[in-house]
């Protein structure tokens, strides 16, 4: 295990191996992070050191597909940070940060406001009509013990997960992957999604929950996002607190 954290991407199409080589280049500039990325243009990041490039060769996309980055990022270290590729990197941050900064745990970019649409409470009632089958995952969770009820909705587009004990990471992983089958085979099977798994934050949360891994947060991690903008939420934060 390394003692820093690594660094987990997805880039899938051009627009988005664009996005992801350049954010990696920008922090390459100041930390030589270990990263890993899932591509299906392995060729883009050959400039780039200290990389681990999964392939990628589904023909339809899904969010919840960052799961295999992370799984093997913390398969081979003890922390990630778990970045979404449309975003923009700061090269004047002071990006000098050890996992010694954070307790086990994961560390969400924010947790939706409980009040709004987004919430676990909002989504679960059928308020998301992006997302519209909340009741549906519910009864997915309760029929495998998994809780979803009383959870908070996480935006996992910039996101750190610290954790070394191995019989969690395991929990965590069995119950993503379960949620993240069960929202795949509705979008392909119902919603006719050109990409499947919107929502994965829900899934996330079920199973950080699920294997007893805390939602954290601190001052390190505040400093860190600082860094990064995400263009998607730069102007429209959904309920966020």
């Amino acid at each position: 295990m390394t003692s820093c954290f690594s660094i987990g991407m997805c880039a899938v199409g051009d627009f988005y191996v664009r996005m992801a080589v350049r954010v990696l280049q920008d922090v390459r500039m100041l930390n030589d992070f270990k990263a890993y990325v899932m591509t299906d243009k392995k060729e883009a990041f050959s400039s780039i050191k200290n990389i681990h490039i999964i392939g990628y060769s589904k023909p339809i996309f899904s969010y919840h597909d960052k799961l295999i980055v992370c799984k093997k990022a913390l398969s081979e270290n003890d922390s990630v940070l778990l970045i979404d590729a449309d975003h923009r990197f700061s090269k004047n941050t002071k990006m000098q940060v050890s996992c010694d900064s954070f307790e086990c745990g994961c560390y969400p970019e924010w947790c939706f406001d409980n009040n709004s649409d987004w919430s676990m409470t909002g989504f679960l009632d059928g308020k998301n009509r992006e997302i519209p089958y909340g009741n549906e995952f519910e009864k997915f969770c309760s029929d495998r013990g998994y809780r979803s009820r009383g959870l908070k909705h996480i935006q996992e587009s910039c996101m750190l997960i610290k954790e070394t004990d191995d019989i969690k990471k395991q929990k965590f992983f069995k119950a993503w992957g379960d949620l993240k089958d069960f929202c795949n085979k509705i979008d392909l099977d119902r919603r006719n999604k050109e990409v499947l798994g919107a929502g994965e934050g829900y899934s996330i949360a079920v199973a950080l929950d699920y294997a007893g891994i805390a939602i954290r947060d601190n001052k390190a991690y505040r400093n860190l996002l600082l860094g990064f903008k995400h263009l998607r939420y730069e102007k429209n934060n959904k309920g966020k607190v």
